[in-house]
């Protein structure tokens, strides 16, 4: 379950990723004429660097309980994704 959420939200990510690239093109394309909102481009950049920050720590998740640390315990992945000490867990 915990790969399919993680594919949906990396399709969704570049989608979010398209429409920050249209945000700041649309903000900042002719300075000269209107006033640059500097408070939006904060903000949108922020949510796009907490966004992707999510989403590269859920790809160090899937990595480690199916690649690395995962099938060296006993239960496998679906140990490595119920212990909350781990520390990646949210």
């Amino acid at each position: 379950m915990f790969l399919i959420s993680t594919t949906v939200q990396g399709l969704l990510h570049g989608f979010g990723l398209f429409m920050y690239a249209i945000t700041m093109y649309m903000l900042v394309r002719d300075p000269r004429r209107r006033r640059v909102s500097y408070g939006m481009i904060v903000a949108s950049t922020t949510l796009m660097l907490l966004t992707t920050t999510e989403f590269v720590t859920n790809i160090v998740r899937l990595v480690r309980a199916h690649i690395t640390v995962g099938p060296k315990r006993f239960g496998g992945a679906e140990a490595f994704y119920q212990d909350s000490s781990e520390l990646t867990f949210s």
